[in-house]
């Protein structure tokens, strides 16, 4: 499951830029990201996962393989997808 954390972080990532993929190791900030689309990736998380994730832990941890373990942190281990939280 975690896989899946990681995939779905990495199409949003990929959505939000403009991109046909998003490489897990890639830099947000380096592939074009900026403080709007770290905004609007936070929002996807909480309406995926039910966590809110602070804008500035995107311009800390801002590969997908960084981030992905901060979302699951804050899932305390439930990594059930957005169709548990009702999104």
């Amino acid at each position: 499951m975690t896989t899946t954390v990681h995939e779905a972080l990495a199409a949003d990532c990929a959505e939000l830029l403009g991109l046909d993929a998003f490489p897990r190791d890639a830099d947000f900030f380096a592939a074009g990201g900026h403080s709007l689309t770290a905004i609007r990736l936070v929002a996807r998380i909480r309406a995926r996962y039910g966590v809110e994730v602070p804008v500035a832990e995107v311009f800390t941890s801002p590969t997908v393989n960084e981030l992905a373990p901060v979302v699951i942190g804050l899932l305390g281990g439930d990594l059930a997808p957005a169709e548990a939280h009702g999104a």
